[in-house]
């Protein structure tokens, strides 16, 4: 991802020191594991899983913005 960035000009972060210790199963769990339960509307429908596995909670959004505000 950082070549693709660099090669249009474009600013790479990478997050990685910011989930340190808290992407799934950390302390603080701040992305999702596999969720099947709490489905949206617009979600999978079971036994497949929701839509939200392996994605940020809000707690994990706060460090990918905190990657892009020490950037800018």
């Amino acid at each position: 991802m950082k070549a693709a960035a660099t090669s249009v000009g474009a600013t790479f972060v990478d997050p990685a020191s910011d989930f340190q210790g808290k992407a799934i199963c950390g302390d603080p769990e701040s992305i999702h594991g596999i969720v099947s339960t709490g489905r949206s509307e617009a979600d999978n429908e079971a036994p497949n899983s929701s839509m939200k596995s392996l994605h940020p909670k809000i707690s994990g959004a706060r460090l990918y913005a905190n990657a892009l505000e020490r950037t800018l």
